[in-house]
């Protein structure tokens, strides 16, 4: 079985291939050039960092996402897809998703000392051009309804 080792630095080490893993891999469906060859080889962390001319700060780690099954009522999902697409969203998914992580971050017991709970909400309805409309006429109306009186 092969074997890395790492030097007392943890930076650089040795992997040990035994004939064995080597054939294990081509009878997996590695090709001869997708897999290391039989021996000990040097190696290093960060090699792909050096490699790319990269920093551990240039590299953000993705989000990891985990697709579930969910079962949602007809009229919520209805819902959903109807606000995604207008808000211009790829897939109701990824609303729902933004939606649940808006809820999530303001809930009192993740909300930061001193910020505003509400703050995702706001620039939620900021960016969602039917409200926006909706707020115009209403203020609109309110005002002239004011004149009036």
């Amino acid at each position: 079985m092969s074997e890395t080792c790492w030097n007392e630095d943890e930076q650089s080490g040795v992997i040990e291939v035994t004939p064995e893993d080597y054939a294990a891999a081509l009878a997996r469906g590695l090709a001869p050039d997708e897999t290391l060859r039989p021996g000990r080889h040097p190696i290093a962390r960060g090699g792909f960092l050096n490699r790319h001319g990269l920093t551990p700060a240039d590299v953000e780690a993705a989000p990891v996402q985990i697709e579930i099954k969910l079962p949602l009522d007809a009229d919520v999902l209805d819902y959903f897809q109807q606000r995604a697409a207008a808000a211009g969203f790829e897939s109701y998914q990824s609303y729902l998703n933004q939606a649940l992580r808006q809820l999530m971050e303001t809930l009192p017991e993740n909300a930061g000392t001193g910020g505003d709970a509400l703050a995702p909400i706001k620039q939620q309805l900021l960016a969602d051009r039917q409200f926006i409309g909706a707020l115009a006429a209403a203020v609109t109306a309110q005002a002239e309804h004011q004149q009036a009186a």
